[in-house]
């Protein structure tokens, strides 16, 4: 499905590299390397997700945003807390569905849910996957199920992308 964003954004501030992979739209991914910083978390949610769930919704269409936190190390407290206000607007955001996040390092998944708990969980439609396979195939069951097209992507064969 052609969309007027670019396949794949990059963003890099302060250690923090963001790559954000819009070919399976609906299903989008960011890989998040590094240490989320405050410039990161405002790019990453006001921004690029912004416009994407903007543009969905005008379609008549929802998003799945698949964050991949293989590479992230736990951000500070004024991060967490900056995220946190964002995510506080999932559930009232049109356009997107639910967030998916691919975690395995413990530590991390605690991060998720302090920003998860400081936007409240009623805020929030987030679920947990060891795999992107187990959370490509989830979202295209939540876009399927609440009516929305979904991706066109074979969750065996996803390749992030290469610099």
């Amino acid at each position: 499905m052609a969309i007027p964003f670019d396949d794949v954004i990059t963003h890099e501030d302060d250690g923090c590299v963001l790559t954000m992979d819009n070919r399976y739209y609906p299903v989008v991914f960011c890989h998040m390397n590094g240490a989320f910083t405050l410039k990161s978390v405002e790019f990453f949610f006001g921004t690029w997700r912004a416009q994407l769930a903007k543009y969905a919704h005008s379609q008549n269409e929802a998003i799945v945003t698949i964050l991949v936190l293989s590479s992230l190390r736990p951000p500070p407290a004024t991060v967490r807390k900056a995220a946190g206000e964002y995510v506080k607007m999932d559930a009232h955001t049109p356009g997107l569905l639910c967030v998916n996040f691919v975690v395995t390092n413990p530590l991390m998944r605690g991060v998720i849910t302090a920003i998860v708990w400081i936007a409240g969980s009623e805020n929030t439609n987030a679920a947990y996957f060891p795999t992107i396979e187990d959370a490509v195939r989830a979202s295209n069951k939540s876009l399927e199920a609440a009516g929305f097209p979904t991706s066109s992507l074979d969750p065996s064969t996803y390749q992030a992308p290469t610099a």
